[in-house]
């Protein structure tokens, strides 16, 4: 009689607990189907930079190799590339975004490096033409997205540089 009455207990028991269990793995089981999905959707993106293949002495020909990095850019799945003003001279922003193009690859972003750390408004009017340039130059390159590189000067205190950059606007 004990056994019959375990058994009577043990099988809703075990029904119960199989929905429940069969209920939490479906979910999960969606769950991780709707977070793939959504991270598929927004997958982060990797890009190169010129810059730091021109650090590494890329040259051809006295010039930035700009087909050799976008050969590494495909074998690695790369599409995107941040092109730095001072890894080219002259820069050519019609001629980068072929042989960007060329490989499968698109400019993401317009780094460049305007004087805005001056301390007076005349000394910052040469980076605030510079940055006019730049913009001119990103949407040649075929992107919306300038990244402005301003170094601070020797000895500057971080809260004099600070004040000189706000002042740019």
């Amino acid at each position: 009689a004990n056994k019959k009455n375990h058994h009577r207990f043990f099988t809703p028991f075990a029904i119960i607990a199989g929905i429940l269990v069969l209920t939490f793995f479906s979910r999960e089981v969606y769950s991780q189907q709707a977070n793939a999905a959504a991270l598929q959707k927004n997958k982060l993106k990797f890009a190169l930079m010129t810059y730091t293949f021109a650090r590494q002495d890329w040259k051809k020909d006295g010039n930035f190799d700009l087909v050799k990095m976008c050969k590494v850019g495909q074998k690695l799945g790369v599409e995107g590339v941040d092109i730095v003003s001072h890894s080219f001279s002259p820069l050519n922003p019609d001629s980068i975004r072929k042989v960007l193009a060329d490989h499968g690859q698109k400019v993401v972003c317009y780094t460049f490096f305007p004087p805005l750390n001056k301390p007076t408004k005349a000394g910052r009017e040469a980076g605030i033409e510079e940055v006019k340039k730049a913009i001119k130059i990103a949407k040649r390159l075929g992107t919306d997205v300038v990244m402005i590189h301003t170094p601070d000067a020797a000895n500057q205190k971080a809260i004099e540089y600070i004040n000189n950059i706000l002042k740019s606007n």
